[in-house]
Order: C-alpha cells, then sequence, then structure tokens
C-alpha cells in the first residue's frame, strides 16, 4: 500500500550525505516531514538548512545506529515529536574489517 506524508514522518538513517541526503530532500519536495538520522550534527544542520522553503520539512535526530539503546530512544523521541513513522529508509551501515582470504 503506497504511504503519503498525511500518514506520518518519513525516517532516514545515513541522512547527512550521499544517497540518504538525496532521498530526504526528495521526501521534503514531495511533502514529508522526515526525520533525519546521522552521526554528525553538522552534516544534518546543513540539510535541515537547504531544506528551507520546501513543501516539506526535515528535522535534525543525531544518533549513532550502532548504539542500540540511542536507536530506542530516537525512535521514541521521533514517534512522539514529528509524528508516527510511515517509512524507514534504514540508510546507514556499519563496517568491520575482514581480512581477504
Amino acid at each position: 500500500m503506497p504511504m503519503a506524508p498525511h500518514d506520518g514522518c518519513c525516517w532516514i538513517t545515513g541522512a547527512s550525505s550521499g544517497l540518504g541526503r538525496a532521498l530526504a530532500l526528495e521526501m521534503a519536495r514531495q511533502g514529508w516531514h522526515v526525520a533525519a538520522s546521522a552521526r554528525g550534527r553538522e552534516g544534518l544542520d546543513s540539510l535541515v538548512a537547504e531544506a528551507q522553503g520546501l513543501p516539506g520539512e526535515i528535522s535534525a535526530w543525531p544518533l549513532d545506529i550502532c548504539d542500540g539503546n540511542a536507536v530506542t530512544q530516537v525512535v521514541a523521541q521521533i514517534d512522539r515529536i514529528a509524528g508516527p513513522i510511515a517509512m524507514a529508509v534504514l540508510n546507514a551501515g556499519t563496517h568491520e574489517a575482514v581480512p581477504a582470504l
């Protein structure tokens, strides 16, 4: 079932750069309230500023997805403040170096 901005907010992790940033801006252009998460506050602040004047809005939610307790807290805060999460794009990842054979 397709979702629309009136269904709630769109939470995007890894939103401060690259594909996550581009998607956050596109979703705001489509009228979504985007809850944008990333580790760096500076990148999120510039994203919020860039979205000014778009039909939707972007709010910054600094978060390291490797911290499970922080993820639980941020999700609860987003739900309470920005509205229910209607769509989540889990774009951030983790990396553990593994030696090649």
